[in-house]
């Protein structure tokens, strides 16, 4: 084979893998924005569900106190 025909499949093979690397990186990537999407929502529903415990606990105190209160007034 000629020299010259060695370099072009030589730098042909590169460029095949150069390709091949830059399609994977592109899908890689492409996952990465779709997975990091979900992450807002995610959030504000976490958020969502401490502010309800949150409350729900608050209003069990509460309902603890009415309770004891109520105990000892009908003693």
């Amino acid at each position: 084979m000629k020299i010259r025909t060695q370099l072009f499949l030589t730098n042909g093979g590169v460029l095949a893998l150069l390709a091949i690397i830059a399609a994977l990186m592109h899908q890689s990537t492409q996952s990465l924005i779709s997975t990091s999407q979900w992450v807002t929502p995610t959030n504000k529903v976490i958020v969502s569900d401490n502010l309800l415990a949150k409350g729900m606990a608050k209003w069990s105190s509460r309902d603890m106190k009415l309770v004891r209160l109520t105990t000892y007034i009908n003693r």
